[in-house]
């Protein structure tokens, strides 16, 4: 079964668990190791502790993405988060922090999931088109931090995000998610 709290609050769970999910979480947490912590201290003996998380700011093999608005916006993102106190960037952590903790046998995969259907492949031209809608949908929510953490005035932002939809859209350029 399920059960859905806050996890910055106390965990006053009775039994372990042998089995914790974490997914999407890199912004949610103050202190997202002290997160992990508590997923260790209430884990079962050999219960596995699973995390799925995007690292921003976005990547790109080649020069496609530099100088963009997509890359100024995921820069952006990542600098409000600082202000914020919950960085975008906390999954490139997530491996060192379990390992500090005492986690046995950690095991880190990174996928690079394309912000676009740019890449050649049918598994991962669908992968980026799911990726590419999620990232539409995401923009809007991003507004109320870049106007109220960083110097942007809404319509500054507006534009910003216009020209950002058309980066997601031009196949041109190569920008993906390390996830």
């Amino acid at each position: 079964f399920f059960e859905i709290d806050d996890a910055e609050d106390e965990w006053l769970f009775t039994e372990r668990f042998d089995y914790i999910h974490m997914r999407g979480m890199m912004t949610c947490f103050l202190d997202p190791r002290s997160i992990i912590q508590k997923a260790y201290n209430q884990l079962a003996p050999g219960g596995y502790l699973e995390m799925q998380d995007g690292r921003f700011p976005l990547q790109c093999h080649d020069d496609t993405l530099q100088g963009t608005a997509l890359d100024q916006w995921a820069k952006a993102c990542v600098e409000a988060g600082e202000v914020t106190g919950r960085a975008w960037n906390n999954a490139k952590f997530y491996k060192q922090w379990m390992e500090e903790i005492g986690f046995e046998d950690v095991k880190e995969k990174i996928f690079e999931v394309p912000t676009s259907n740019w890449p050649k492949g049918k598994k991962v031209k669908e992968l980026g088109l799911w990726f590419h809608e999620d990232m539409m949908d995401a923009l809007s929510g991003s507004k109320v931090l870049i106007t109220k953490t960083l110097d942007y005035q809404q319509d500054e932002v507006e534009l910003l995000l216009m020209e950002v939809r058309k980066n997601l859209k031009n196949r041109g350029v190569h920008a993906y998610m390390p996830l």
